[in-house]
C-alpha cells in the first residue's frame, strides 16, 4: 500500500515537472504557435480567405494605431508598430461529409504509396541502394487499376471543388473559427495587446447572437 502511494505521488510530481518544463521551453523558444491567434464567433459563411486576411490586416492596424498613438511616434517607431498578416486557416465544419473526406484521404495515401514506390524504383535503376521494399501498384489499391484510380482522382477533385465553391449548393461552411497567422512573433504580441479593441472592431463580422473572441494558441499543428 505504501509503495502504491509513493509511486502515485512521484507520478504526480513528474507530471507537474513536465508541465513546468514545457512552459519554460515555450517561454524561451519560438514555435509555430507563437505566430498564430485563434478567432471565433465569426459568421459561418465567411470562407473567402483573401477577404478575411485583408479585413484582419485593416482591423489590426486600426486597433494598434489607436492603442499606441502610432501617428504621434517618429517614423522609425511607426514602422516598428506595424503588423503583417500572412494568411488565415479556416476551421471548416465537415461533419456532414466526414465519411467522404476520410475516403478521399485514404485514396490520397494510396497514391502517395505508389508514387514512393516509383521513386524507389528509379533510385534502384540509377544504382542506389533503396532497399528491397514491397512492390505496390494500382492493382493493390482500392481502385484496382490505374484507370480506375485516375477516374477516382477526377471525381475527388470535382467534389472538393464543389465544397469550396461559394456558389455551390454543396459548399462547406466554417465552424465560425479561424487561425490568423502573422509574419513575425512580435506582430502577434502587438495584436494580442490590442485584442479588446480588435474584438470590438470585428463585431461587424460576428455571427448572429455571437461575440467575436480571440484566443492564444498553445499547441502545435499535427
Amino acid at each position: 500500500g505504501c509503495l502504491y502511494i509513493v509511486v502515485f505521488a512521484l507520478s504526480l510530481a513528474h507530471g507537474r515537472w513536465q508541465q513546468v518544463t514545457c512552459m519554460r521551453h515555450d517561454e524561451f523558444n519560438k514555435t509555430m504557435s507563437d505566430y498564430a491567434i485563434r478567432i471565433k464567433g465569426l459568421r459561418k459563411d465567411l470562407t473567402d480567405e483573401s477577404y478575411l486576411s485583408h479585413q484582419l490586416q485593416t482591423v489590426f492596424m486600426k486597433a494598434i494605431s489607436e492603442d499606441t498613438q502610432l501617428q504621434s511616434l517618429p517614423l522609425e517607431d511607426q514602422a516598428a508598430n506595424t503588423v503583417s498578416v500572412v494568411g488565415v486557416s479556416l476551421c471548416y465544419d465537415y461533419n456532414k461529409v466526414w465519411g467522404e473526406v476520410d475516403s478521399m484521404k485514404e485514396r490520397f495515401i494510396e497514391r502517395m504509396d505508389i508514387d514512393l514506390q516509383k521513386r524507389l524504383e528509379n533510385l534502384r535503376a540509377a544504382g542506389f541502394d533503396a532497399g528491397a521494399g514491397v512492390p505496390i501498384g494500382p492493382e493493390h489499391t482500392s481502385a484496382g487499376s490505374l484507370e480506375a484510380m485516375q477516374e477516382a482522382v477526377k471525381r475527388d477533385r470535382a467534389q472538393a471543388a464543389k465544397w469550396f465553391n461559394p456558389t455551390s449548393p454543396e459548399r462547406l461552411y466554417t465552424t465560425g473559427s479561424l487561425y490568423v497567422v502573422l509574419r513575425y512573433h512580435y506582430d502577434k504580441d502587438l495584436v494580442w495587446e490590442s485584442r479588446q479593441k480588435i474584438e470590438g472592431l470585428l463585431q461587424e463580422l460576428a455571427a448572429p447572437g455571437e461575440k467575436v473572441s480571440m484566443y492564444e494558441v498553445f499547441s502545435e499543428p499535427p
